[in-house]
């Protein structure tokens, strides 16, 4: 078992897809065969044998703890916390400031990317705050979360021509925790450009099933992924 922690932001409103959560569900429980999607990453989380698997949740956030918190899949234990107003995908990391020690893995909870994330954890950042894992534009996203990015010399770059996506998953130092304040930030608006900028994000390009279910366009589409991929 691997002592670092994956942790998964799953907080987000889901303001886009309310078309078909009804504001009655969290977006990561909508239904793929009669499964949560929720159901269908943590399952891939979990192969990878990590010690904790934490979820942060806020809109409707009782309902992922009452299915997951304190479950152990494979090897791993699932800890659901709960904001008690929204945070932003950054302010929400003030949960867990003081649970983590070393690097660890983050994850947006509406998106699945079947990559080795062994792999990912054993990369060395240095003095980097992070790395981010990058994969090409893909038909199967449609969301402002983005960043235009491009690569120089092996560190993220803001650029004006979209060449790859953010595939919402980094490996980060605790280093992370010096960049948040008490009010609600965006990892991908406003920490992400700073570490750009100082020089402090690296990355990676990965290739890999990406499923986007952000949208109800991306959503009809990770459902015929799914239909076709069941053991995703």
């Amino acid at each position: 078992m691997k002592s670092l922690s994956i942790v998964v932001l799953a907080g987000g409103a889901g303001k886009r897809l309310r078309s078909i959560t009804k504001n009655k569900i969290p977006k990561p429980l909508t239904k793929f065969h009669k499964k949560p999607f929720l159901d269908y990453l943590l399952r891939h989380l979990s192969k990878f044998e990590f010690e904790n698997i934490i979820i942060i949740s806020g809109h409707l956030g009782k309902q992922i703890a009452k299915l997951y918190d304190k479950k152990i899949i494979k090897k791993s234990k699932i800890i659901c916390l709960i904001e008690k107003k929204p945070m932003g995908t950054a302010g929400a990391l003030n949960l867990i400031k003081n649970k983590i020690k070393k690097k660890f893995i983050l994850i947006n909870g509406d998106t699945f990317f079947r990559i080795n994330l062994n792999l990912i954890s054993k990369i060395k950042i240095g003095n980097n705050i992070g790395l981010c894992i990058l994969t090409d534009k893909n038909y199967n996203t449609e969301t402002n979360k983005l960043l235009n990015l491009n690569i120089y010399k092996k560190k993220i770059i803001l650029t004006n021509n979209l060449k790859y996506i953010n595939s919402g998953i980094y490996l980060l130092s605790p280093k992370i925790f010096k960049f948040l304040n008490s009010k609600r930030q965006s990892l991908e608006n406003e920490i992400l450009p700073q570490l750009i900028k100082k020089k402090k994000l690296l990355e990676i390009k990965k290739k890999g099933l990406f499923i986007d279910i952000g949208t109800p366009k991306t959503f009809k589409i990770a459902k015929k992924i799914f239909n076709n991929f069941k053991n995703v």
